[in-house]
């Protein structure tokens, strides 16, 4: 990864928040979630990124829930 970038999201799928629109990996590599996310109890069913974990940590860099600080 060469830095910041915007989250992207697909149609249908949940919109993060303002300031959680662009996710900063610590280190160029980095590894991107994937999942479904739920509009109260039902599953949304539209794959987009959920997360984004540094590889060599293991640390959360991004997630969709709230902003990572």
């Amino acid at each position: 990864m060469d830095g910041p970038f915007e989250v992207p999201v697909p149609a249908g799928g949940l919109e993060p928040s303002p300031q959680s629109r662009v996710a900063t990996p610590p280190l160029r590599l980095g590894w991107v979630v994937e999942g479904t996310t739920f509009a109260g109890r039902t599953p949304r069913g539209v794959r987009q990124m959920i997360g984004l974990l540094d590889y060599r940590s293991g640390r959360v860099a991004w997630d969709i829930r709230r902003p990572v600080s």
